[in-house]
């Protein structure tokens, strides 16, 4: 399930982030990444402000991801870099990852893009905000993702 796509103007977002290369799969590389990115945030005693979420740097002709960073949203002076404020394209979608047969985030983010394209919008670097998941809620039809593109 997931509401309309929508754009809106952002403020420029700093946070603590960490790159990581996808030699498997996404999930084995955020699996080992994310506990790292928050070990590191606890060590500089730095405190999240926002849900973390997963910028898609490089991807491959087939479409999958070669290159992934990590990122919480935190205070200007603990940030390792900043999303660019801007105009983005935004999705919400409330259900799993991924699933055979359920809709998931690959569906959501064809959605948003077929969207996109629709306006006749260019859309950038691709982001996942993970607002509600695993961590926080065990049942994945409550999980709450957003999808977001900058768009020109």
């Amino acid at each position: 399930m997931a509401n309309s796509p929508q754009v809106s103007e952002r403020p420029q977002q700093p946070y603590f982030g960490l790159r990581q290369r996808v030699e498997g799969t996404v999930q084995q590389a955020v699996d080992g990444a994310f506990p790292e990115l928050f070990h590191r945030l606890g060590r500089q005693r730095v405190r999240p402000g926002g849900p973390p979420f997963i910028r898609f740097l490089e991807i491959d002709a087939a479409g999958e991801p070669r290159e992934l960073e990590l990122g919480v949203p935190v205070d200007q002076d603990a940030a390792t870099a900043t999303l660019p404020a801007g105009r983005y394209a935004t999705l919400v979608h409330i259900g799993p990852y991924r699933h055979d047969t359920e809709p998931d985030l690959a569906a959501a983010r064809a959605r948003l893009l077929g969207w996109i394209k629709d306006q006749g919008l260019t859309p950038g670097t691709y982001l996942e905000r993970y607002r509600i998941g695993p961590v926080e809620e065990r049942d994945w039809t409550k999980w709450e993702t957003e999808l977001a593109f900058p768009v020109k």
